[in-house]
């Protein structure tokens, strides 16, 4: 199953879902790094902040504050899926879909049996100084975790 190839609801709905655990984790004075693993939610991110006004909007209507985006690259366990499956339910398969919309069959499958993402990353939300994309932060990062 591939998902459409220029961003839809499904897109943004799970950028919303995503960016209200990083303000419910940055609430709590969480600041680990929050993986966006999803190069097709990602790209529906990168689509709606080329409007600065669209991107404030939608910030503030699912996180309550601005979130700016910062290229963070990484690799292992995506530790916020755990608290996403609890808030929501299980994570669609549009989070394990490239920019153009192919799904990885084996990450997915993974994930199905276990509940456990593993991959790399290369972009994380990060508290926002102001308007636009790569807001300059220095997150912390998490640490690796390995596929067995």
């Amino acid at each position: 199953m591939d998902v459409p190839t220029s961003p839809v609801g499904t897109e943004l709905d799970e950028l919303g879902k995503f960016l209200t655990l990083y303000a419910e984790r940055q609430s709590r004075g969480d600041d680990r790094v929050m993986p966006m693993f999803s190069a097709r939610i990602d790209a529906a991110w990168h689509h709606l902040a080329a409007d600065s006004g669209a991107i404030a909007a939608f910030c503030l209507r699912y996180a309550g504050i601005p979130i700016g985006h910062a290229p963070v690259k990484g690799a292992g366990r995506v530790d916020w899926v755990d608290e996403y499956t609890v808030r929501f339910g299980a994570l669609p398969p549009v989070w394990f879909a490239d920019a153009s919309g192919r799904i990885d069959r084996d990450t997915l499958s993974r994930y199905e049996h276990t509940g456990i993402v593993v991959t790399d990353w290369d972009c994380s939300p990060v508290p926002s100084g102001g308007e636009g994309d790569d807001e300059v932060a220095t997150p912390t990062r998490t640490t690796p975790v390995r596929w067995p």
